[in-house]
């Protein structure tokens, strides 16, 4: 999982230093495998001086420059102004910058240019995350010395303007770290910080009631659909494409991006589909047949269709496949320019089924990855109201047409009960009943508390599914002390 700070930083009133954040995550049990600085915060981005100019033979729109930085340094580029003496931020071999589009991050390689090794490259205000302007380099005060992190000379907002990222290993007991509003609470837990609610998503109403029907009442325990019209696909908002590249995912259009940015910000995978090219708009979830086949999004349009694993839970509509549930949807009613109406699928699966599903298929992505590891099934309907709200921005004219939603009900609410001497004897500690009460509050736990007897019971909802046995608060509470 890929924690852009300035996303995480809209959870918390107050300012969050990344690297605290990580350190506790770490030692809490959610390993934060590097902290990567992007754009301008990247230490490889310098400053450099032009100190000499050559021509290059057959390319009259090219120079080949020497340049001073961390040392010196050759440099090929047809940026015009560019002269000996003036300072121009570079950015060194395994610097990592946004791509011209904000499409991806891109890491900056030696090259050979013009059969001449270029050992810098010239940013722009886009490529360090700083502005929009992709075409001028980024000139530096000729006060600065070469060399010098360029961070420390621009005059930038280096909390808004630009980014680090936070590389979570996902392990499956930390499956509610699969999104941004789990991790914000996680390190609020962790640092006793405040953190701030998602945001509210308007609830929608239309007249018109879809059906849809679960018939693999072991693989889906709820599934929800919504038809959307007068859609206009388009690129989506600036901001929503820097968020989807920082954390790791390629932008493709507004709808297939609003679906991905509510997985990452909630956790809830979501999949639309282009309404005209499903045979019917009352989705269904089965098993597969022997012999079924369906072409998904990882296959090219003409190639033989995937044979599908025989018992695999299937998306159906008018019971023809349209989707491997919770792993892969079909090429045939995918998204496209021409897309004009929308139908979105938003369900609770079973874990094991799509564990075993995904395993059958060899197919894995970041819907499975999460499905696979327990996603909370009562978020559903909260992910397609964000849906619908985040394509609202980019498609101002879309209409909820009609919906419908059919659920076999969801696990109720665990209580747990834990003796303090129980605890204290388990973990070697001398905790007090009020501060193991504080640790397991912070956890987000309703707690009654028994004094007389020295127990709590918490009552545990189905976003911590973790959480069965009171070994299981007795983790919390170590996690959370320290």
């Amino acid at each position: 999982m890929k924690v852009p700070v300035s996303w995480l930083r809209e959870y918390f009133p107050s300012p969050l230093d990344p690297y605290e954040a990580a350190e506790r995550l770490t030692l809490s049990g959610v390993e934060v495998e590097s902290v990567q600085p992007v754009g301008l915060l990247d230490p490889l981005v310098v400053v450099a001086e032009i100190r000499a100019e050559r021509a290059i033979a057959g390319q009259p729109s090219a120079r080949e420059y020497e340049i001073a930085a961390d040392r010196t340094r050759r440099l090929v580029s047809n940026a015009a102004g560019l002269s000996v003496g003036r300072k121009v931020a570079v950015a060194l071999p395994g610097a990592t910058l946004f791509s011209a589009d904000l499409s991806e991050l891109d890491e900056v390689r030696q090259s050979e240019v013009y059969g001449v090794a270029s050992e810098a490259v010239l940013v722009s205000a886009a490529a360090l995350g700083i502005g929009d302007d992709a075409t001028e380099p980024v000139w530096v005060a000729s006060s600065a010395l070469p060399g010098t992190p360029a961070v420390s000379v621009l005059p930038v907002d280096t909390i808004t303007d630009t980014d680090r990222v936070l590389h979570l290993a996902i392990l499956p007991n930390i499956a509610r770290c699969q999104s941004m509003v789990g991790v914000a609470r996680e390190v609020g837990a962790l640092l006793r910080r405040e953190v701030a609610n998602p945001p509210g998503s308007p609830a929608y109403s239309a007249e018109r009631k879809l059906s849809p029907t679960i018939s693999a009442p072991d693989a889906a325990s709820v599934l929800g659909v919504t038809l959307l019209v007068n859609v206009k696909v388009c690129d989506s908002p600036r901001w929503l494409r820097r968020r989807l590249a920082l954390a790791g995912m390629t932008p493709i259009n507004n709808v297939v991006d609003a679906s991905n940015y509510v997985m990452l910000e909630l956790g809830q995978p979501t999949h639309p589909y282009d309404a005209r090219l499903l045979p019917s708009l009352d989705l269904g979830v089965r098993r597969s047949r022997q012999g079924e086949r369906l072409l998904t999004l990882q296959q090219a349009e003409g190639e033989e269709p995937m044979l599908v694993p025989e018992g695999v839970p299937l998306i159906v509509s008018n019971d023809v496949p349209v989707a491997v549930a919770g792993v892969i949807g079909g090429r045939q009613s995918s998204i496209s320019s021409a897309t004009n109406s929308v139908l979105l699928e938003a369900a609770a699966f079973d874990y094991v089924a799509i564990r075993r599903s995904q395993q059958a298929a060899k197919i894995f992505s970041e819907a499975s990855a999460r499905f696979s590891r327990g996603v909370n099934p009562e978020l559903p309907a909260l992910a397609a109201r964000r849906f619908v709200e985040i394509l609202r921005e980019s498609s101002p004219e879309l209409t909820v047409s009609a919906f419908g939603e059919v659920s076999l009900g969801v696990p109720p609410e665990r209580t747990i009960t834990l003796s303090l001497r129980e605890l204290n004897e388990s973990l070697g500690t001398q905790f007090q009943l009020d501060e193991v009460v504080t640790c397991l509050a912070r956890a987000g736990l309703a707690l009654l508390v028994d004094g007389a007897s020295q127990t709590l019971s918490a009552k545990v909802g189905n976003a911590r599914p973790d959480l069965v046995f009171p070994c299981g608060l007795m983790e919390e509470v170590a996690r959370l002390d320290g």
